[in-house]
């Protein structure tokens, strides 16, 4: 048996209890400028961040209504999508928002080798990052090592919108995380890359409305109030 005394395996209710009190004790300084989560909840701030763009449409739909609601975001793109559409990234940076890496193709090989090629071709729009998000969310322990030495960020979410998967069905409508419950603190997940994602947006924007949040980009949200 493993050392919990339980095959090695935890109970839902533990592990959910474990991975909470990890995020929690990662939102705060310095940790957070490691990995986190999500973010302390003393502020009333909301980061905005979307993943696999850009995209040649949808991407400057969500821009629309971020300039509509004077909000900045973080936008956690694709090496092999700027290549693709460089007009579209220049539209993101000179908006103002944050750039955040993804990886090149969206693959798990060498993704340390895929984001320091994607900071390269990010740095000839005039651009630079210090944050990276995984495809899928899944790391291995050499791309945190290198992330680390490398002082990359990385950040992960606490709310996911699942727009793309909503968008190709292949998850059903109602299978997101509450909109309405989004808190302080937390950091939403959602994908330039589907015209879900607007629709979402504006949903998420008139719950921070309503509970009085600020929604920004991830270091907007690092930083102290």
């Amino acid at each position: 048996m493993g050392a919990n005394g339980m095959g090695g395996k935890k109970p839902p209710l533990l592990k959910w209890l474990v991975k909470g009190v990890v995020a929690e004790v990662f939102s705060h300084r310095p940790l957070n400028r490691i990995v986190c989560w999500r973010l302390a909840r003393g502020s009333r701030k909301v980061a905005l961040t979307f993943d696999d763009g850009p995209h040649p449409v949808h991407t400057r739909q969500v821009l629309d209504v971020l300039e509509a609601s004077r909000m900045r975001a973080t936008f956690f793109v694709l090496g092999l999508a700027i290549e693709r559409n460089p007009d579209v990234f220049r539209d993101i940076v000179d908006a103002g928002h944050e750039i955040g890496i993804h990886g090149y193709n969206h693959t798990h090989d060498d993704l340390s080798g895929q984001t320091q090629r994607t900071l390269d071709i990010v740095s000839r729009f005039g651009a630079s990052s210090s944050l990276f998000r995984p495809p899928h969310g899944v790391m291995e322990k050499s791309t945190g090592l290198w992330m680390l030495r490398n002082r990359m960020s990385v950040v992960f979410w606490s709310v996911d919108a699942r727009d793309s998967l909503r968008h190709e069905r292949k998850a059903a409508a109602d299978s997101h995380d509450s909109f309405d419950q989004i808190g302080a603190g937390d950091i939403v997940l959602m994908h330039d890359d589907n015209p879900q994602c607007t629709e979402d947006l504006r949903e998420i924007i008139g719950v921070l409305r309503r509970e009085e949040l600020q929604g920004g980009s991830v270091s907007e949200c690092f930083a102290p109030s």
